[in-house]
């Protein structure tokens, strides 16, 4: 099985960094974007497996990312929101737009990395 590929898209750098690091120590190969129109750029060009957004980012927030990803033919990528924003009606916005997995920060490394396992597996059983 080749090894799965993980985009993080984050505006702090340590969430990055530390994000990195356990996916990395997971088996996972780590891309990193530190706004919105990075992670664009490399979902569009590296094709990843899964992507981790934060939802308040400059250069476009992750809903921002959405749309252009829905434009580009993109919009069947699952994403994992990890966010400070703990807003009902961003949740909801979310679960709306089709995002099912919505982690708040902090968050549990564990957790975490449990559900990428469980996005993944998702993945590959409607592939199926």
């Amino acid at each position: 099985m080749s090894r799965k590929r993980i985009l993080v898209a984050d505006d702090d750098p340590d969430i990055v960094l530390a994000l990195r690091i356990r996916l990395e120590a997971a088996g996972y190969g780590v891309m990193t974007a530190m706004d919105g129109k990075q992670a664009v750029e490399g979902i569009r060009s590296s094709n990843p497996d899964v992507a981790i957004l934060d939802i308040n980012m400059p250069e476009g927030n992750a809903f921002a990312v959405l749309d252009a990803l829905k434009e580009s033919g993109h919009q069947n990528l699952p994403i994992i929101f990890l966010t400070a924003d703990t807003q009902e009606k961003s949740q909801v916005k979310a679960f709306h737009r089709g995002i099912r997995h919505y982690l708040t920060k902090p968050y549990d490394p564990k957790t975490l990395l449990v559900l990428v396992e469980h996005v993944l597996r998702e993945a590959r059983e409607s592939a199926a």
